[in-house]
């Protein structure tokens, strides 16, 4: 019996597996739940809909701005990337930022590609790249 487990709270997959059915009653502990699947789901792609009855479902695409991908570096032009959820993380070059007002802002001093992680559940991962010159 193939089976996802998911946060009671938000909804976020947490594993999935398949195990015999009389086993499937031994999956749930405490703040997790589980529901039976007719297929394997990716926590990087689904979640499980908390809103009427839980149920599996994709997850949304984050739909950001960017006003430009190509940008000087002189820390002085800035790349804005707009339409961000509240309290998503973005991560450029290993450092996580949080961001609270809708808007990230970058400017670099050194030429190079920045590549740069969005995250914020439960939508997909959105990546963007900034391309700094001199």
């Amino acid at each position: 019996m193939i089976f996802i487990t998911y946060d009671i709270d938000t909804g976020q997959i947490l594993s999935a597996g398949d195990v015999p059915e009389k086993q499937y009653k031994y999956q749930t502990y405490d703040g997790v739940k589980t529901l039976h699947s007719t297929e394997f789901y990716l926590d990087t792609t689904h979640y499980v809909d908390l809103v009427d009855s839980p149920q599996i479902t994709l997850k949304p695409e984050m739909v950001i701005t960017l006003d430009k991908s190509v940008i000087y570096s002189d820390d002085v032009d800035t790349a804005v990337i707009g339409g961000l959820p509240d309290d998503c993380q973005v991560t450029i070059e290993g450092d996580t930022y949080t961001v609270t007002d809708n808007t990230f802002e970058l400017t670099v001093p050194l030429p190079g590609i920045y590549n740069i992680t969005i995250e914020k559940f439960p939508f997909l991962l959105k990546e963007v790249q900034i391309e700094a010159i001199t």
